[in-house]
């Protein structure tokens, strides 16, 4: 983090706005490259009310650093503020698809379904605000550093994480999906397969094996993979979709 972001934040915390804005507009950081220094400026500018020079400032980030998830959250609170609720879901869920780990955006999708009266939404994003929220926080920066491209960081992050806790469920999930990112899927595979075996009624972690068996063309133990978990969660969709898939 700069200096110039780092006193920025120290003054938004104080609830400085007006004064966070000039320090990261000064002439000496305009041509700073540092995406945070267009999304602080836009979080200042939404504090103060200027709701369309923030959106200007968000539109000019997002044509730098099109995935830039925080930014899509952003212009969802730029939206909500206005009451522009259907402008503000869009923005919410696109932010979620570009990073899960985006907690104020789900805590906004589940508000906004729920005043739409779509209670299974609005409670499935609750539930997802929660489950990320229970995490360590070092797992949740491993996935945070995943989700912005940082594969390396969190990689790093989440393998130590697993020298201290070598049964840390949603590490071991993380480290599979960098390890499919990385198109080393016989080693997602064996992390997955060591997961099942520790949480065998855990659906999620038996979809994601499924999910890397199909990829490895091996559709036999998918399929097997598949049987085991209808025989505790009988009916599943998703456990019943990915074995007529196969």
């Amino acid at each position: 983090m700069t200096d110039t972001i780092r006193q920025s934040v120290a003054l938004m915390q104080q609830q400085q706005f007006e004064q966070a804005y000039d320090v990261l507009s000064a002439d000496s950081v305009a041509t700073d490259s540092d995406p945070k220094i267009k999304f602080y400026q836009a979080v200042c500018l939404r504090y103060c009310g200027r709701f369309n020079e923030a959106l200007d400032v968000l539109s000019a980030l997002l044509n730098q650093y099109p995935d830039y998830a925080k930014a899509y959250q952003e212009i969802g609170h730029c939206h909500r503020d206005q009451h522009e609720n259907h402008l503000a879901l869009s923005a919410y869920e696109y932010a979620v698809q570009l990073n899960p780990m985006l907690n104020a955006s789900w805590t906004n999708i589940a508000q906004l379904l729920k005043q739409q009266h779509l209670h299974a939404g609005s409670q499935q994003a609750h539930d997802k605000a929660i489950f990320n929220a229970s995490l360590p926080v070092p797992v949740q920066q491993a996935y945070h550093w995943f989700y912005e491209g940082k594969i390396k960081q969190a990689e790093h992050q989440i393998r130590r994480i697993l020298q201290e806790q070598p049964h840390n469920i949603p590490a071991m999930r993380l480290l599979a999906e960098i390890a499919v990112k990385l198109y080393v899927l016989q080693d997602a595979e064996t992390i997955l397969r060591k997961a099942v075996d520790l949480v065998p009624k855990e659906r999620d972690v038996r979809l994601e094996l499924i999910h890397v068996l199909q990829k490895r063309q091996n559709h036999s133990d998918a399929i097997h993979v598949a049987l085991e978990g209808l025989k505790q969660h009988p009916n599943d969709p998703f456990l019943t979709l990915s074995l007529a898939s196969q």
